[in-house]
């Protein structure tokens, strides 16, 4: 129902992770991108398979690659795609005639009973009866027997979406480039029904993108990647929650269809004001607004060293990811938030009252920002022999430190560092073998559990590929089938809190014994007394703490059928931490 192309919450694969549920890393990245920018996406989950991604792999890897210009004439392309939004279900509430009737059920009364004691007695709801069908016993009953379709007046019957993206690609043999721009908008769900706001929920992006590669020489190789986003998100009613989830929970807890109603842009309460009805909760109360802003820049150098030996190369690489957000609130509580009352005149007309002094609404802003340097250095080797074998082999150092400014653990920054190898050989495509090892460190241990050793092995076969099964099965039916087999060793440091060797600062005055306020001791005679505060001790530091590990553990097999159009794939995995 918020205006928000994703839920960043959670990404399973495999389902959970560690035993904390987080936030993997950087996956705000894949929210953000416009999927005219992606080339591929693929799901790595075999710890062979995320070997080389160290640490950061330990839960697996969404691997994106988006797209880059190729060899040719000048490419543009222009799309754009718009959607109805609808909701799913109509919640079918109840009207007031047949909720007080119900009402009375409950407390042991007939519906239509005229005992005086039931909550409802019958000519009362005949009185909301004569309002739903449009013929009230008197002309003012709808002020004062109404019954109010929350759904009708706070959510819209649909809202639009649309997205365009113009993108344009090509090169020469020496330079080759793909520059994308985009812009995504998403209406909400939500009506805004505060005359006096003029705000809507809403969420809308902008992207851009330009991947180029430059041959400096036959033998190097320059990759330059930019890109970034520009997001803005605008929510109604109080931040911590809405729209969605107080609009349920005012909706079936406190708001019958006779407690409230908007008049002239008014809302009016016919109960108790401070039992939260829906009305209230929403753009009455003002609104949020979230501007966020992220950046990418990668630089990777490609050296071929095929004079030293054939297949050999060495590869650089050097990104910053930037990450900015600013929160607007503008926002009344509900305690303060204006509401009326109707009387009823001596002449038979309605006047409505205010019961609450209206009040400025607060005026909050907050900011964070983070960043990300990443550095890696590799050497690969690829090289077949005799048209039959093929080995191939990766060392790779890494480095990487993000910057936060959100609370005094993130103000220092987190360092990661590790060596990855890889050796794979396959024979003529059909046997495959694979080993992975990847020694990773991590600043959120102690000296000594800093670094952890994670081994990683897989086996393939190819059985396609063997002269005696193509005299079995003719390769028009199955051109393609492997089976094929890992196991392996990962490491997570995101067990907790960080620094978890080290003992946690003491908190002051903290709500310790009651959930708020303050908490305070107090010594001497009454009267006299002498208040103390006091402390609580956080998290003791244990010097012994170190990775979480995992083994896991994988059997699958690949088909592929009808000329490969038509393929399936088969897992079997275990992991024990």
């Amino acid at each position: 129902f918020q205006a928000e192309d994703g839920i960043r919450d959670l990404v399973r694969s495999r389902g959970l992770g560690d035993v904390y549920k987080r936030q993997a890393h950087n996956i705000n990245d894949l929210f953000f991108l416009d999927p005219n920018e992606i080339e591929t996406l693929s799901i790595l989950k075999d710890a062979s398979a995320t070997a080389v991604y160290g640490v950061r792999g330990a839960n697996g890897v969404i691997l994106v690659t988006t797209k880059r210009g190729e060899t040719g004439p000048v490419k543009i392309t222009y799309s754009a795609n718009m959607a109805v939004i609808q909701p799913t279900i109509n919640m079918g509430l109840l009207d007031s005639y047949v909720q007080t009737g119900m009402a009375n059920e409950y407390k042991g009364f007939s519906a239509n009973t005229t005992n005086p004691a039931a909550p409802f007695t019958q000519d009362v709801r005949e009185r909301y009866k004569g309002v739903i069908e449009g013929n009230p016993v008197n002309i003012t009953d709808p002020f004062f027997f109404p019954s109010t379709d929350y759904e009708d007046v706070m959510m819209k019957d649909f809202t639009m979406q649309h997205q365009h993206n113009f993108n344009i690609s090509g090169g020469t043999e020496k330079l080759r480039y793909f520059a994308s721009l985009g812009y995504y908008n998403q209406g909400g769900m939500f009506k805004n029904i505060n005359p006096y706001l003029d705000k809507t929920t809403d969420y809308k992006r902008f992207n851009y993108r330009t991947n180029m590669d430059i041959d400096v020489t036959k033998s190097t190789l320059v990759e330059i990647n930019i890109g970034g986003t520009d997001n803005q998100n605008v929510n109604l009613g109080d931040y911590s929650y809405e729209p969605s989830f107080k609009y349920y929970t005012s909706l079936f807890a406190f708001s019958p269809p006779w407690s409230s109603y908007i008049y002239d842009g008014k809302p009016v309460v016919l109960t108790d004001p401070s039992a939260n009805p829906i009305l209230i909760q929403s753009g009455m109360r003002g609104y949020s607004e979230e501007l966020q802003n992220t950046a990418d820049y990668t630089i990777a150098v490609n050296q071929d060293l095929s004079l030293l030996s054939k297949g050999l190369s060495i590869k650089g690489k050097a990104s910053l990811s930037t990450y900015y957000r600013n929160l607007i609130i503008r926002d009344k509580d509900q305690r303060n938030t204006p509401t009326w009352v109707p009387a009823l005149n001596e002449d038979n007309t309605v006047s409505f009252y205010q019961i609450r002094e209206d009040i400025l609404p607060r005026n909050a802003t907050s900011q964070n920002k983070n960043k990300k340097e990443y550095y890696e250095l590799s050497l690969n080797y690829n090289r077949r022999f005799d048209n039959k074998h093929n080995v191939g082999a990766l060392v790779l150092a890494y480095a990487e430190k993000s910057h936060f400014s959100e609370s005094y653990f993130n103000a220092i920054p987190r360092s990661y560092m590790g060596v990855v190898g890889r050796v794979t050989y396959n024979y003529m495509n059909r046997y495959l073998a694979e080993y992975n090892a990847g020694f990773n460190g991590s600043e959120n241990f102690a000296e000594g559990n800093r670094f952890g050793f994670f081994p990683a092995y897989s086996f393939g076969w190819s059985f396609t590929e063997e002269p005696w099964f193509r005299n079995l099965i003719n390769e028009q039916i199955l051109p393609y089938g492997k089976l094929r087999f890992s196991y392996g060793k990962v490491g997570n440091d995101r067990i907790g809190r960080r620094f978890l060797y080290l003992p946690d600062v003491y908190y002051m005055n903290t709500t310790i014994l009651h959930p708020y306020f303050e908490n305070r001791v107090q010594f001497g005679a009454p009267g006299s007394t002498t208040t103390y505060p006091i402390a609580q001790q956080g998290a003791a530091g244990n010097p012994n703490v170190t990775w979480e590990k995992s083994n896991k553990m994988n059997y699958g097999i690949e088909l592929s059928f009808m000329k490969g159009n038509l393929k399936a794939a088969f897992d079997y995995f275990t992991e024990d931490r």
